[in-house]
């Protein structure tokens, strides 16, 4: 497959292979510069302080982090006193070939060949061959001294000679407090050291003559350091990725008697030129190195003899040339690399390929070390083999070896199946994809997909959770078989982030067929996932503990690991060892054993008294050997910063940070000085010391696109924790230098001062060369890491004032975060703040804007550019009094402001504040929600909608978080479920009931559909209840009652009962397991289950044909209570003689919708005549009549534990309120406005937060409340009705409104104000053009007035109709035209004086007009009236005749005239559309008709160009049609998708390239016309029927709309590009502007439209895990 081709290894390592694996793919570039100490000091300095500051910005824009490993830099040109620091070059060689892309080793090579060291180890046997050869040259002393230094090690395999440690023989050489004891052991180690090397060198060249050993062999006791590192990083593969640079000065060698000759050149102790020296220098330059990527420089040397001196200009220009062709040779090796990445075609393979790569090396590197274990091997292969299709389970506590296990079985699982088994593996938590379940199983069923060569899943799939588990089932029940059966391994779950639920395990498969094996491992307390796997896997077999080793085990273990690294141990030691192990016999104990017996040396004495007994205390060791060989001022610093990071650190971060470290440095520099003065850095070499001799307890990992380091166990980090940051100063002091870091305050080109305290010197110019630290690197490549880290540092080191200006009050901070990772990791940043806060202010001020987040969620959740105008249309009002709120209001102004993107941003509060009783919006259903219920341990929030395919639907959040954990979708046999879904939720919060023509039982905790039940087509299920493993339901337009079991799906009862009328309640009695079905027409029958008979029947009152449209079943089972369609309610005794009812409940007006019984056994009833009343039951008397809503009562319920009792109650209405009511007392206690249509479904949840109640609306919505905090006062809006109109002044000054049942509001455009209140409720308002500062206004007396807006005072008024004014226009002329009743009339009109009689009168229709429209021509013009009949009526302008009279026979909603005054179109209420001609000859002609809607056609408005008609419909899953009515069929029409809900309003902007709609989807959009795709879109929040526009400037309108929520005032800035511009659409709602800079947004996404893969696209790495719960209220 074409995978294969690509990837290496792709196929076998999809089905498991962990052999002959092929090299990880890297994120970094990571260079050794390798070159000798003394002469190229200013090459180094410069490449230090000015190429890799510019080649780590180079990489960070593309994504690439930027390492160099420069181990002589800032350290002292002398031998180490343990000689492993060739030893360690050589590994950090080998780790720059292996991870670094592109280049990865740099040679600078001058005139010097170099130090030439003693082999620090020598084979015993090439030792004792080389030592006969010439010990008859040697004298005893020098026979005694190759005694003295060089030991034998048996302990290594096959044995070597050691060379010791300087202090073993020299104790003073470190000796800093005795100078002169210090001095003679450094000149006597320089002694012995050219006496080895004499020794060592002559015996090598013997052994050459003599033919004993090759010349080659015998080169490592010649060749220098540098030599070393050549043949090292030239050796193998990746040598094309290697750099040289050859640097000759010319006339050195007439310079011998300088001073600097000997730091340039190879000299002798007698003052001639080492010759030996510089034939091995040309050998390497031009044999070892030849040709290569080589680049040569020449220069003369120094009159001053100064060797390479910047002062002169020769010099000068070689040091710039030289870096300027470093720098271009690395970004070309750089992009190269970067090119074949981004060649690869199939980069979802890709991904998963790396992934896959990355979990099979984990598991080889485990298994390679691995000894013994056969027993738990043997228990797996025997489980595996009885098929017992549920997963095994492994536990146990931390470093009992879980996950070594895991390995093991996964590389033994290939020979148990077979070869052509397939066995997939993820070791969770050790990279990005495996951290949450989501990612995880996305990667596990692409690559079974692959296994089984099947069709790869789709991105609809993939991206949601349920769809995800469902898939994930399926493929394991249907694509293994006994020929290639499968084996799915997942280790350590409790690493899981716990997004999605993921520590519950419902997404694991308990039982799967025989071809099918599982395995998982967890710790047993970590998150309860075992105790929550127990609640539903209940066979015990399934499990296994892992046990202590035994003592024979874990001898074979030790000597396992020691025998890989080719080491043993004498019989002494490993009885200590083997001793120790016995005391706590855990695998880590073994391993850090292990670790340290691993570097014993076979001469070493040991003390078994010292050995550590358990974990803790091994750790310990390890930390204190750490501490003795690198100095406890360093080790305690690193590994502090390390154990303080978030999630894990990078290498270059800590190199950054102890670099910060002033303390660090002091410790570091007390001897030598920085080789330059203006950077101040640890060397490399120290970190990486301390880094090799940890390795083994740390692991790698993939945080923020970055690979980090980390503790690989808990006890590490705990142990760490408590000796490095136990003190809370200490700590402090950490997480504050960490956070300074990443506030760029140390980056390269910022100067920290620093005073060596031990070397006194200040160095003021110091600059720490600290990576830059931007929060986005280049475009759309974000600084994941500081977005990750900092704000956990801040909150650490109670940096509040900087936590505050940087991160939680800063804009760009929230919006980079947003757009980077998901809305709870930004919300995170506040959670984990809250508890570290001190300033009362500071808490106040959080509280509010993280409310303020939570209530803008679902807008920022689908488009994080809706930030700005979020913060400003919801703070506002607030600023004044909040000093940090205010800052942040400004930035986010000033960033409207500089935004180079279309953009409608609000001018003040228009949007809900925080401080009011709405908390959270859930947005994510295609159409309204008709249900919505809570789990009764309150965890989970059901909301069940239809979706676009008019199936059912159905959302499941975390109560905690408010996210969507999955979403459960249920064919329904016929679509469209007209509003009807019953819906139900099992008492033991196991099992969800979805049910309309089918009826589908899920597990509510995966998705799972269990059991799917059909039934007859004719009937819709209703009432649907669930209780004691039953589920009842009954139906509508049937008369058959159903029970089935819940847990397999069986029917118990399918009841046909006499008669016709449906059953539309049903009830049981669970103290006698009797079934109650009431009936539309009042009849009542009780079931029982057992006989399946009719035991009693209460007959409809005879000639009683109300239906029954709601009822209830009293608490002690003896009565049921209906509400009927007319008003009164009926209470039936059950099981009673009388056929009549006991009680007849008169008082509601219209139907009786809900019924509710509290404690005190009285009643509270909802009805259609928007009343509750409260009833006592026990005597039918009415206690109180609960008035308040303006529309039906549709749903209510208690809100218990409100006050300590249940009187409490909220109601939902079609007046899209909710209101909370004290029954107890007949009062309102509190209204919940925030909805845009009428609520559904309301309920409540007592969860972790306090009591909230729940609603579901009409809007698409579900919307979280606190039921006792009022709604804040801070809207500026119509409070007495909803708005009926609008108008702007010309000049954007003003804004005039008027409400039903309200007066007429000037309101201030600029802080959105009211100004005057005008005690007149205007029916139309009319802009005066020219006329800035006045407006018209008809009222419903028929009266037009003119109003002063400066004061609101009335300029004149008079009469003009006898019926309200039902609308105004300006006429061809600027005469007024007015419309009341069946008449129009046309005014001349001036502010002077009012006017008596009208100038033309147009009458002629019978009914009222609705509309009107006027030609705007030179002459012969139109007026076009249309009214309620449907008859559109064509008057002359002048005379007032009527030309044309046309009948629709369906009433006419909208006009529209073309600009060329050519055309008229009609829009109707049945859904038509038509244009007909204004042409003298032709009027009234239809040109062409189109039937757009079953329902009414709201606005229409012709394009600029006059070719298209723009039509906004009411309903339909389309909206919003642009007609080329001219054409034949098609055209160019086409729909403009992006509204869910009726277009209320649609204008040109004045330039005629844009197009204004508004919607009752309570969005305002901004159209480009040309291209019909969405510019831009503003969520009001509230339905939106009535707007205006006015241009106020170049590229800028002012945008005003009414709703019942608030006034809103926008500013639309669109740039003038954009209409000219290329619009790139990726879903048809988004707009590219290639404008737009790169630290910039480049996209306007609409709010309802689907952001694809959660705004990843462009991200640095892979998507940041999400974080858990963030705090809510």
């Amino acid at each position: 497959m074409a995978e294969d081709e690509e990837f290496p290894a792709f196929m076998p390592i999809v089905c498991g292979q962990i052999d002959d694996l092929p090299t990880q793919a890297s994120n970094a570039v990571r260079i050794f510069i390798s070159s000798t100490f003394t002469d190229t000091v200013q090459e180094r300095n410069k490449l230090t302080k000015e190429v890799f500051p510019d080649l780590r910005r180079y990489c960070q824009g593309r994504g690439v982090e930027f390492e160099v490993v420069d181990m002589r830099w800032g350290v002292r040109d002398t031998a180490t006193s343990d000689h492993l620091t060739s030893e360690l070059c050589l590994q950090e060689i080998q780790h720059c070939k292996r991870i670094s892309l592109g280049p990865s080793f740099v040679a600078i090579l001058g005139n010097k060949y170099g130090y030439r060291p003693i082999p620090s180890t020598i084979p015993s046997e090439e030792y004792d061959t080389l030592l006969g050869l010439v010990r008859g040259q040697l004298t005893a002393d020098e026979q005694q001294l190759m005694k003295d230094w060089f030991r034998q090690d048996a302990n290594v395999v096959p044995p070597v000679h050691v060379l010791q440690p300087i202090t073993t023989n020299l104790k003073d050489y470190y000796n800093e407090d005795e100078p002169e004891k210090r001095k003679q052991d450094r000149t006597l180690w320089w002694e012995i050291f050219k006496k080895l090397q004499c020794i060592l060198r002559k015996a090598a060249d013997c052994a050459v003559e003599e033919g004993v050993y090759s010349k080659e062999d015998m080169h490592r006791y010649h060749f220098s350091v540098t030599e070393d590192e050549v043949r090292q990083a030239i050796g193998g593969s990746g040598s094309d990725n290697n750099l040289f640079f050859f640097r000759d000065i010319q006339g050195i060698e007439n310079h011998l008697e300088s001073p600097i000759t000997p730091k340039m050149l190879d000299i002798t102790e007698n003052g001639t030129i080492d010759t030996e020296a510089q034939s091995l220098l040309q050998n390497l330059k031009t044999e070892v190195i030849g040709k290569g990527k080589l680049h040569r420089f020449s220069i003369q040397w120094s009159p001053n003899g100064t060797g390479i001196d910047p002062s002169i200009t020769e010099h000068a220009k070689y040091l710039d040339d030289f870096c300027e062709t470093f720098r271009r040779s690395m970004k070309e090796m750089i992009d190269r690399s970067l090119e074949k990445r981004s060649k690869v075609q199939n980069h979802a393979a890709a991904q998963l390929y790396e992934e896959m790569l990355h979990h099979a090396s984990f598991c080889a590197k485990k298994c390679s070390v691995i000894r013994g274990r056969e027993d738990i091997l043997k228990e797996t292969s025997d489980y595996l083999s009885r098929h017992t299709g549920k997963p095994l389970v492994l536990h146990g506590v931390s470093g009992s070896g879980k996950t070594t296990i895991m390995a093991m079985i996964a590389k033994h699982a290939r020979q148990w199946l077979g070869d052509s088994g397939v066995v997939i593996f993820r070791f969770l938590g050790t990279s990005v994809s495996s951290s949450s379940i989501q990612e995880t199983l996305s990667s596990v069923c692409r690559q079974i997909c692959y296994a089984y060569g099947v069709e790869q899943p789709s991105a609809d799939i993939l991206e949601d959770f349920t769809k995800l588990v469902q898939h994930f089932r399926h493929l394991l029940n249907t694509l293994p078989n006994s020929e290639k059966p499968l084996f799915l391994l997942l280790d350590s779950v409790d690493q899981l982030i716990s997004q999605n639920d993921a520590h519950s395990m419902h997404w694991l498969p308990k039982n799967f067929h025989k071809d099918v094996h599982i395995a998982v491992s967890m710790l047993p307390k970590l998150y309860g996932c075992l105790d929550k796997l127990k609640e539903t896997l209940l066979d015990e077999e399934c499990y296994f503990e892992t046990q202590p080793l035994p003592r024979d085990t874990g001898v074979e273990i030790v000597h396992g690991w020691l025998e890989e690294m080719k080491r043993t141990l004498t019989e002494k030691q490993m009885d200590a060892v083997t001793n120790a192990f016995q005391k706590c016999p855990r695998p880590i104990f073994l391993k850090l054993l292990c670790e340290k017996c691993s570097k014993w040396r076979s001469y070493d004495e040991i003390d078994e008294s010292q050995l550590p007994s358990d974990v803790r205390i091994a750790i310990t060791s390890l930390f204190e050997d750490l501490e003795r060989k690198h100095g406890p001022i360093l080790v305690s610093h690193a590994l502090g910063y390390l154990t303080a990071a978030k999630n894990g650190r990078t290498q270059v971060e800590l190199e950054d940070v102890l670099s910060c470290d002033d303390e660090v440095l002091n410790d570091v520099y007390q001897y030598w000085d920085p080789p330059d003065e203006t950077v101040v850095r640890i060397p490399a070499s120290l970190w990486k010391r301390i880094y090799y001799d940890i390795k083994e307890v740390i692991a790698e990992r993939q945080a923020g696109g970055k690979t980090v380091i980390a503790w690989y166990h808990r006890q590490f980090w705990e142990a760490a924790q408590d000796r490095y940051l136990s003190s809370g100063a200490i700590k402090k002091k950490r997480h504050e230098l960490l956070a300074k870091m990443f506030l760029g305050e140390f980056s390269k080109g910022t100067i920290r001062p620093i005073t060596l305290t031990a070397r006194g010197k200040a160095f003021d110019n110091a600059d720490r060369h600290t990576s830059l630290q931007p929060l986005v690197f280049g475009d759309d490549v974000f600084n994941l890491r500081k977005l990750q880290e900092l704000p956990h540092h801040l909150a650490e080191a109670s940096m509040d004032d900087v936590l505050a200006d940087q991160v939680l009050f800063n804009f760009n901070w929230l919006l980079t975060k947003l757009r980077a990772f998901s809305f709870l990791e930004l919300m995170s940043d506040f959670q984990n703040t809250s508890e570290e806060v001190r300033e009362p202010q500071f808490t106040v001020e959080m509280n509010k804007l993280e409310e303020m987040m939570y209530l803008a969620s679902s807008n920022l959740k689908s488009d994080p550019f809706t930030l700005a105008g979020q913060l400003i249309g919801r703070l506002s009002d607030t600023r004044k009094d909040f000093h940090k709120l205010d800052e942040l209001l400004n930035q986010a102004k000033n960033w409207v402001d500089g935004i180079s993107m279309p953009l409608m941003s609000p001018r003040s509060t228009c949007l809900m504040p925080p401080g009011g009783p709405m908390r959270v919006t859930l947005a994510g259903h295609p159409t309204r929600v008709l249900k919505v219920a809570c789990t009764r341990s309150n965890k989970y929030l059901v909301s069940a909608c239809e979706d676009s395919q008019g199936h059912i639907m159905a959302n499941v959040w975390d109560s905690a978080t408010w996210e969507v954990i999955q979403t459960i979708h249920m064919n329904n046999s016929v679509p469209n479920l007209k509003g009807h879904l019953a819906m139900a939720i099992s008492n033991d919060d196991r099992y969800l009931i979805l049910a309309h023509r089918s009826l589908g039982i899920f597990d509510l905790t995966n998705g799972e559909c269990l059991t799917k039940i059909e039934i007859d087509n004719s009937l819709v299920l209703t009432d649907v209840k669930t209780t004691d493993g039953l589920i009842m339901a009954g139906s509508m337009n049937c008369n058959r009652l159903y029970v089935w079991n819940i847990t397999d799906g069986s029917n118990i009862l399918q009841l046909q009962l006499p008669g016709t009328s449906s059953i539309p309640h049903v009830f049981l009695r669970n103290a006698s397991s009797h079934v109650v079905a009431v009936r539309a027409d009042a009849n009542i029958h009780i079931i029982d289950l057992e006989t399946k008979r009719t035991i009693w029947e209460c007959p409809a009152t005879k000639g009683n044909s109300d239906l029954v449209t709601s009822s209830i079943l009293t608490s002690d089972e003896q009565e049921i209570i209906a509400g009927c369609s007319d008003g009164v309610i009926r209470v039936w005794q059950l099981e009673h003689d009388s056929e009549q009812p006991r009680l007849l409940l008169r008082g509601h007006k219209k139907s009786v919708t809900k019924l509710l019984i509290n404690s005190k056994y009285q009643l509270i009833s909802g009805s259609l005549d928007a009343t509750l009343r409260v009833w006592e039951l026990s005597n039918g008397s009415a206690l109180f009549t609960l008035s308040g809503h303006d529309g039906a009562i549709t749903c209510m319920t208690f809100i218990p534990n409100c006050d300590d009792n249940d009187e409490m109650i909220v109601s939902g209405s079609k007046d899209d309120k909710l209101k909370v009511w004290n029954t107890a007392t007949g009062t309102l206690m509190n209204t919940l406005e925030g909805h845009s249509s009428w609520i559904s479904d309301v309920t409540v949840v007592d969860g972790t937060h306090g009591m909230r109640v729940i609603s579901a609306c009409n809007d698409k919505t579900v919307k979280i409340w606190l039921p006792t905090q009022v709604m804040p006062s801070s809207l500026s809006r119509h409070d007495e009705g909803p708005p009926r109109c609008i108008a702007i002044a010309t000049s954007g000054r003003y804004v005039t409104t008027s409400a039903l049942r309200g007066v007429t509001k000037v309101w201030n455009a600029n802080d959105g104000k009211c100004l005057h209140d005008i005690k007149i409720e205007s029916k139309c308002l009319l802009t005066w053009p020219g006329k800035d500062d006045h407006i018209l206004g008809g009222d419903s007396k028929g009266q037009i007035h003119c109003w002063n807006l400066l004061n609101g005072e009335e300029v004149w008024s008079y009469t003009a109709h006898t019926n309200p004014i039902t609308h105004l226009c300006w006429g061809a002329s600027m005469e007024l035209i007015s419309a009341g009743g069946s008449e129009a009339k046309l005014w001349n009109v001036s502010l002077s004086e009012s006017v008596t009689s009208p100038q033309v009168v147009f009458v002629g229709h019978d009914d009222d007009i609705t509309t009107v429209a006027v030609t705007k021509k030179e002459e012969s013009n139109l007026v076009v009236t249309a009214c309620k009949k449907g008859v559109l009526k064509i008057w002359s302008y002048d005379s007032g005749e009527c030309c044309r009279t046309l009948s629709l026979n369906t009433k006419i909603e909208c006009l529209a005239i073309s600009r060329n005054n050519r055309y008229l179109a009609t829009g109707s209420k049945d859904g038509t559309v038509a244009v007909w001609c204004l042409e003298a000859q032709r009027i009234g002609q239809q040109i062409s008709t189109s039937h757009l809607s079953d329902d009414t056609v709201v606005c229409l408005v012709f394009t600029m160009d006059d070719k298209h008609l723009i039509c906004g419909l009411f309903r339909g899953k389309k909206q919003l049609y642009m007609w080329d009515f001219q054409a034949q069929g098609e055209g160019s029409s086409r729909y403009l998708e992006g509204h869910h809900h009726a277009v209320q309003v649609a204008k040109l902007l004045s330039n005629g390239e844009y197009l204004l709609t508004s919607s009752r989807d309570c969005t305002l959009k901004i159209w480009h016309v040309a291209s019909g795709k969405l510019v831009t879109s503003f969520d009001c929040q509230s339905q939106i029927k009535f707007c205006d526009v006015v241009e106020i400037g170049e590229h800028h309108w002012l945008v005003a709309a009414a709703t019942k929520m608030a006034m809103v005032f926008l500013d639309a800035t669109l740039t003038n590009q954009a209409g000219h511009k290329s619009f790139a659409s990726g879903n048809g709602n988004t707009i590219k502007m290639e404008d737009v800079s790169a630290s910039e947004p480049k996209h306007v996404t609409d709010k309802n439209a689907t952001v694809t893969s959660a705004k990843e696209t462009g991200r640095i790495g892979q998507r940041a895990p999400r974080s858990k719960a963030c705090k809510l209220f």
